[in-house]
C-alpha cells in the first residue's frame, strides 16, 4: 500500500479547506496492528500563508484538528488491486496560547558582550506532541503600554512538556522606575504587570516567518517582581 496524503486544517467554523503539504508513504504491507512511520522533510515554498495560519492555531488553540486526505492502491491476496480514498480528523493538542508561561529567575547583569542588562530564565509549558525548533525568538516588553525594552530566548526548541529556557533582555530602567519608585508611582510594591509580545523567530539566520506571525498574535501577560531587584517592598 502506497498512499499520497494532502494535510489540511480545521478552523471553527466550517472546514478550511487549504492543503499544507502532500507527504508520501513508502509501500509497505497492512497487517493487524502495523505501525507506518512516516520521516518526510517537506518544502514550505508556496505554502508559507498556510503555514503561518496552522502555526497561530497551533500556538494559541487548547485543541487542534488536522483533516488528512489520501488515495492509495491496495492489492488483498489473490483480489485485483482497487483504489481506496481515505478521509481522517485528527484532533490533538495545541500550546493553548502558551498558558502557564513564566519568568522563574532574573537578576541584573552589566558589561554583557550584547548590551543585555537583565539575565533570567523562562518556564514555557507544551501540552501537545509537537516540538517546535525556533531558533532566537525576540519579545517586545512593555508596562501599560510603554515599551520598556527586548528579551532575547536564545537557540529556542519548544518540546512536549515543560521548557526552561535562557532569556537575555535590554531593559530602560529609566522608563521602568517611575512604575515602582516615587510619590506618584502606581506600582510601589514593586510587581509590574508585564506585557510581552513576539518580534521575530529567527534560525541560522534566516527568518521564519510563519512563528513570527504566530508569535506576534499571542500576546502574554505576567506579574513581574521588582522588589527584591530593586529594593522595594515587593511580594502581594
Amino acid at each position: 500500500m502506497s498512499p499520497t496524503s494532502m494535510l489540511q486544517r480545521h478552523r471553527y467554523p466550517g472546514w478550511v479547506r487549504q492543503a499544507i503539504r502532500h507527504p508520501s508513504s513508502p509501500t509497505h504491507q497492512a497487517v493487524n496492528g502495523a505501525v507506518n512511520t512516516i520521516s518526510h522533510d517537506v518544502s514550505l515554498v508556496g505554502a508559507q500563508g498556510g503555514f503561518a495560519e496552522y502555526s497561530r492555531h497551533v500556538l494559541k488553540s487548547e485543541t487542534v484538528q488536522l483533516q488528512v486526505d489520501g488515495r492509495t492502491g491496495l492489492k488483498l491476496g489473490g483480489l485485483p488491486k482497487t483504489t481506496v480514498n481515505y478521509h481522517k480528523v485528527i484532533s490533538m493538542k495545541g500550546l493553548n496560547s502558551l498558558k502557564g508561561f513564566k519568568l522563574v529567575d532574573f537578576k541584573l547583569a552589566s558589561k554583557q558582550d550584547d548590551g543585555s542588562n537583565l539575565l533570567g530564565e523562562v518556564l514555557i509549558p507544551n501540552p501537545s506532541v509537537i516540538s517546535l525548533v525556533m531558533g532566537n525568538v525576540t519579545l517586545e516588553l512593555s508596562i501599560d503600554g510603554t515599551v520598556i525594552g527586548t528579551s532575547t530566548l536564545p537557540n529556542l526548541t519548544i518540546r512536549p512538556g515543560e521548557n526552561h529556557a535562557p532569556m537575555r533582555s535590554t531593559v530602560d530602567l529609566v522608563k521602568v522606575l517611575p512604575f515602582v519608585n516615587g510619590q506618584n508611582a502606581k506600582y510601589k510594591n514593586g510587581v509590574i504587570p508585564l506585557t510581552i509580545v513576539g518580534k521575530s523567530a529567527v534560525y541560522n539566520g534566516k527568518d521564519l516567518p510563519y512563528y513570527s506571525a504566530a508569535l506576534a498574535a499571542n500576546v502574554l501577560h505576567i506579574d513581574m517582581d521588582l522588589g527584591p531587584l530593586l529594593g522595594l517592598g515587593g511580594g502581594n
